[in-house]
């Protein structure tokens, strides 16, 4: 639905300097300007929540692959082609850092504008979901 918006909110700020034009004034190019402009912001703030979104489901993922791979092996698995084996449909973006039996770590390259690193770890029975700045997601 935000994609339909956005590209409605484009089509109107292209037609309305076409009509404001021909009746000779230039203040239509001015909101035309600004108009362009909130609609790439409006836009790009949606993907990048988006795929940030899309991130996070990708580490909630690979987070109960990681649990099962443990109750079967007894350690975690260290490699995202272990992951797969208990999870075929593990993501491609995703990155074990590291798995033993204490703990793992495993993040993710968020495809927004600012390609936002969002880090899982476990180690014991504490679970720490950071992003690059160590912000808490």
């Amino acid at each position: 639905m935000g994609r339909t918006v956005a590209i409605i909110t484009i089509a109107l700020a292209l037609f309305i300097p076409i009509s404001m034009s021909s009746c000779g004034d230039n203040a239509g190019e001015t909101s035309s300007s600004v108009s362009e402009v909130s609609t790439v912001q409006h836009t790009t703030a949606n993907d990048d929540k988006m795929a940030l979104l899309a991130a996070e489901t990708i580490l909630r993922n690979a987070e109960r692959a990681q649990e099962k791979y443990y109750r079967q092996y007894g350690v975690y698995a260290s490699s995202v082609e272990k992951l797969r084996n208990i999870n075929a449909k593990i993501s491609t973006r995703l990155i074990v850092v590291s798995g033993n039996e204490d703990g793992y770590e495993m993040q993710v390259i968020a495809s927004d504008s600012a390609h936002t690193a969002l880090i899982l770890r476990k180690d014991g029975t504490r679970i720490e979901r950071v992003d690059s700045n160590g912000e808490h997601w």
